[in-house]
C-alpha cells in the first residue's frame, strides 16, 4: 500500500501511479476524519458519472482509471470492457442491471 499523499484525490494519484486501487478505503477514511465540505466524489477526484458508477459497481473502479488514463470517455470503456455478458461480470444482479440501464442511456 501507499502512503496516502495529503492534499491529492484519489483519482489523479492512480493516474500518476501514487496511488493503488485498493487505497481508495484509506482516502474513505481520510474524507471521514476531514473537516472539509467537499462530497465523497469530489474529496476522490471523482466525476459525478464515475462515482455513481462506482458506487452500483464498485468492480469498475479501475476502468474509470483507465478512462482516465486512455483520455477516453468512461461510457467507452465500459462499453469495451462489458463485451462480455455484463450477468457475468458484474459484482451482483443489481450491479448487473445499472450498468446495462446506464450504458444503455449513453451515447459513445
Amino acid at each position: 500500500m501507499f502512503n496516502v499523499i495529503e492534499g491529492g484525490k484519489f483519482i489523479d494519484l492512480c493516474v500518476s501511479g501514487h496511488a493503488l486501487l485498493d487505497d481508495i478505503d484509506d482516502h474513505i477514511d481520510q474524507w471521514h476524519d476531514s473537516e472539509g465540505d467537499d462530497k465523497l466524489n469530489e474529496y476522490l477526484g471523482m466525476s459525478p458519472e464515475e462515482y455513481e458508477t462506482w458506487l452500483h459497481a464498485p468492480e469498475t473502479l479501475h476502468l474509470i482509471i483507465t478512462s482516465r488514463v486512455n483520455h477516453v470517455p468512461l461510457i467507452s470503456a465500459l462499453a469495451s470492457s462489458y463485451d462480455l455478458p455484463m450477468a457475468a461480470r458484474a459484482s451482483s444482479p443489481d450491479a448487473a442491471k445499472f450498468l446495462m440501464k446506464w450504458l444503455s442511456t449513453k451515447e459513445q
